[in-house]
């Protein structure tokens, strides 16, 4: 079948695919009556096996038209979620549901999700006391070995991970169910296997067990032991190298030390630091295990400090009048304030955590670099000054000609996350700069092909951090400087990443 037999097949306009095709920026979302009509016709659409194809086709293709304006469905979406959760929600409620019917609703969910990311589509489902009882029993139905129908328990779990935040009693359940069990064991034993399979699930299970636990009464409850048994998962996978069990688990810690409060989770720091660098995961030939490491390492850093942000950070003067105003008047107040308070007995545990973070930005992966560099903002962020001066100069020991590319990009980053958070002061961009502007040029050569353009991009990345978190009278000795090696890159650089980077970092300074 040609091309353009298919699309006739679909309904889908040639010209309106040539335009997909090159990008057309859109200015709003015309294809609402459309899907409208695709989802009123769901029903009779299932009954044949080409009309199902065809429809489905037709809405995946819509989705994916705007997957570069996603925002533009936003005026429509609580419509549409509303439609399709109807459709589930009629079918369930009767004697016999299809299946069929509720696999192909959560399949058009799905789409809406990949489009406008599951974080805004969770916030549109119902979260109501009385769904939580039917959400579970449909989860229960369901065959996690089956893969055609792998978005039916994605939504699913994602549905639950916003009803289960609803302040109610578990315990209600228990006294209206006929059932042995209770709700508490059902609900971990009907989870918790998803989070050791291979599909999208386990990133909603991860996410819907980590908000399951912030729970108040889950807390004295089953915290402990849930802990106690993500550890032990965890060290049998990493010795018998199952690593869909072991990234499960990871995921699980990470969305843990995300979703929950410092102070539930404090107990719980030190056994799970222990554990986890005890395995050295940060050797894993898989980068999306190290990721993970990096990401619990730093979370579980964060949590040795108390929520705050360092008074000795650089601030420059906004540009909103009115916040310029507020600044002023408070001023007064802030300068007289002690900055002992912050001044915080910090761990042992914490510098082993910065060699780890330092470790991570020499990582072969750019995934994981990013990680460690984010990390090391954020951990700095909750450190005294003179900490904060001796993680810069570890730092810069990384750009040295005898490290490879990854040390100087993984460098790059982090300084550039250190002065967008103002943790950059103008005293130390004399021994900043210079550096810099060797990594604007840096450049290796393997064979017949050279290595460094990521640096590069990286250090055009340092420049626009530092134009925008400076004064013009802070940054102005080096401005010149500065200039001229973008405006090298900008012209001369073969990348053209590199030269849109620098580009762009030239025009703010």
């Amino acid at each position: 079948m040609s091309p353009s037999t298919a699309n006739k097949n679909l309904d889908i306009d040639e010209e309106d695919l040539c335009c997909t095709n090159k990008k057309t920026h859109f200015y709003e979302f015309k294809e609402h009556e459309q899907v409208k009509k695709l989802l009123d016709n769901l029903a009779e659409n299932i009954k044949e096996l080409r009309s199902r194809e065809r429809s489905y086709e037709q809405f995946r293709f819509i989705c994916d038209t705007y997957q570069e304006q996603p925002h533009l469905i936003d005026p429509f979406l609580s419509d549409i979620v509303d439609k399709i959760i109807s459709t589930v929600k009629q079918e369930t409620q009767k004697e016999s549901p299809s299946k069929l019917l509720i696999d192909q609703a959560f399949k058009y969910m799905h789409c809406l999700a990949k489009m406008r990311g599951y974080k805004r589509i969770v916030q549109y489902l119902p979260h109501e006391i009385t769904d939580f009882e039917p959400v579970l029993k449909l989860l229960e139905s369901q065959d996690p070995r089956n893969s055609e129908s792998w978005e039916t328990r994605f939504i699913l779990l994602l549905w639950l991970s916003i009803i289960c935040i609803v302040p109610f009693d578990l315990e209600r359940f228990d006294a209206n169910d006929n059932q042995t069990d209770s709700i508490l064991n059902r609900f971990l034993k009907i989870t918790m296997p998803y989070l050791f399979v291979s599909d999208k699930c386990q990133d909603a299970c991860a996410l819907l067990l980590s908000k399951f636990m912030s729970r108040r009464d889950i807390q004295t409850k089953v915290l402990p032991m849930f802990f106690a048994q993500l550890i032990q998962h965890m060290q049998e996978s990493a010795k018998s190298g199952d690593k869909f069990k072991l990234l499960g688990t990871l995921k699980c810690i990470s969305s843990l030390y995300k979703n929950g409060k410092r102070e539930d989770l404090l107990s719980y720091t030190l056994p799970t630091l222990k554990n986890i660098v005890e395995l050295n995961l940060l050797s894993s030939k898989l980068a999306i295990v190290r990721k993970y490491y990096i990401k619990i390492i730093q979370r579980v850093g964060m949590t040795f400090f108390k929520v705050k942000i360092a008074k000795w950070r650089y601030e420059r003067g906004s540009r909103s009048l009115m916040n310029n105003v507020k600044s002023m008047q408070t001023s007064s107040s802030n300068k007289t304030q002690s900055e002992d308070d912050y001044e915080e007995e910090i761990p042992g545990e914490i510098e082993e955590i910065i060699e780890q973070l330092l470790c991570g930005l020499k990582d072969p992966d750019t995934i994981v670099r990013w990680s460690s560099a984010k990390g090391i903002g954020r951990i700095t962020n909750r450190l005294s000054q003179e900490n904060a001066d001796d993680i810069l100069q570890s730092l810069l020991e990384l750009f040295s000609f005898v490290e490879d590319d990854s040390a100087w990009h993984g460098g790059c980053l982090a300084i550039a996350e250190l002065g967008r958070r103002g943790l950059l002061l103008p005293q130390q961009l004399k021994s900043v700069v210079p550096i810099i502007l060797k990594a604007l040029v840096f450049d290796k050569k393997l064979g017949n092909y050279s290595m460094g353009r990521n640096v590069r991009d990286a250090a055009c990345y340092v420049c626009w951090s530092m134009a925008r978190a400076f004064e013009p009278d802070v940054i102005k000795p080096y401005v010149n400087e500065i200039a001229g090696a973008l405006l090298i890159v900008s012209v001369f650089d073969r990348e053209v990443n590199c030269r849109r980077a620098a580009s762009a970092s030239f025009q703010d300074n």
